[in-house]
């Protein structure tokens, strides 16, 4: 993303002109913006929100501590899933397809397990 830059030669001179606004390039790699609630015991429901994630449930693979936790419903933008037995206070990873490429994002905060 940033200014677009434009180099020509007219009359035999060179000129070089430079767009006024941004240019924003946008990829589909699925992001997470935020979940809630931030802490609970295991058995809680937790929606993770963000962007670009599958529509398809069994498509997104939710991780805490390392073990899988159950994926009940996932939209574009939310995924909602149950903090598995076992789970420990962390970050959340997901593991989703979108546009047919497989992605794994992890959220910027911890989950507090409590």
């Amino acid at each position: 993303s940033g200014k677009i830059t434009v180099l020509t030669k007219f009359n035999s001179l060179s000129y070089t002109v430079v767009s006024s606004t941004d240019f924003t390039v946008e990829t589909n790699e699925p992001v997470i913006t935020s979940f809630t609630p931030s802490t609970g015991p295991v058995g809680t429901v937790v929606t993770i929100t963000g962007k670009n994630f599958s529509t398809v449930a069994s498509d997104n693979t939710v991780m805490m501590s390392g073990l899988p936790a159950i994926v009940t419903s996932s939209t574009t933008n939310q995924i909602v899933f149950t903090v598995p037995g076992g789970a420990t206070s962390g970050k959340i990873t997901v593991l989703t397809k979108f546009n047919s490429l497989s992605y794994t994002v992890v959220t910027s905060t911890d989950f507090i397990v409590n």
